[in-house]
């Protein structure tokens, strides 16, 4: 009678672990395709880009991260200019260059040692009231990543040396480097380019590409990947 039952209680167990693994699958590539369509587009339409009938498909996904005004996000180019003495890096728009907002180290000098995060905190900010965008810090993981979250602290994806990946490690897109390693360029598995990241003088100008025109979410990766 106990091994029957034990048997039964293991294929519960099973049956449940199935069922939550499939749950939870489906789960991601929701918010996969929600976030980032035109990379979904470029996989199911087998390289059509964003024009292709399988990015149509999922550009009305719920985005469910916060995206502040993202005024930043809505400029074609960015320059990002060279940190100054405060260790603040201003972020201004590459061809007028009006303020669109900074990148600066959090501070954490109101908090105990032990409850101060381990590796230093990133923080894009958007200028006028300078709304949080993004943050970007070194993952908890034996790879060399960085992850970077949104404003309410909800994971949009990590950043490595070479790619930018979505939240559960599936890459999004690859960074290739000039024979200097001064500029670069990021490409979706089709080819298209996603946005050039070009070293002028002291600053680095990074351009967006028609592909990226309403991925919010793909822009910050790009921004966060470019903020070394």
């Amino acid at each position: 009678m106990s091994m029957v039952l034990r048997r039964g209680s293991s294929f519960l167990f099973r049956a449940q672990t199935v069922a939550h693994g499939a749950a939870a699958s489906t789960r991601c590539a929701a918010e996969f395709a929600a976030h980032f369509p035109i990379v979904l587009g470029a996989r199911a339409s087998g390289g059509a880009g964003p024009s292709g009938k399988g990015s149509e498909r999922y550009n009305e996904g719920d985005r469910s991260p916060s995206v502040p005004g993202a005024a930043m996000l809505e400029h074609t180019a960015l320059l990002l200019l060279p940190p100054e003495p405060t260790r603040v890096r201003r972020i201004v728009d590459a061809d007028s260059g009006a303020e669109l907002g900074s990148a600066r180290r959090r501070e954490h000098g109101d908090l105990p040692w032990w409850r101060r995060p381990l590796w230093p905190v990133l923080e894009v900010r958007e200028s006028d009231d300078e709304p949080l965008l993004f943050t970007v810090c070194r993952s908890w993981s034996l790879l060399p990543r960085r992850e970077l979250c949104d404003a309410d602290g909800r994971r949009i994806g990590y950043l490595h040396s070479d790619a930018i990946t979505d939240a559960w490690g599936r890459r999004l897109a690859v960074r290739s480097w000039d024979g200097q390693r001064e500029n670069s360029t990021f490409r979706i598995r089709n080819g298209q380019v996603l946005a050039w990241a070009d070293r002028d003088g002291a600053a680095l100008r990074l351009t967006f590409g028609e592909a990226t025109a309403s991925e919010p979410f793909l822009k910050m990766l790009l921004l966060g990947a470019v903020l070394d």
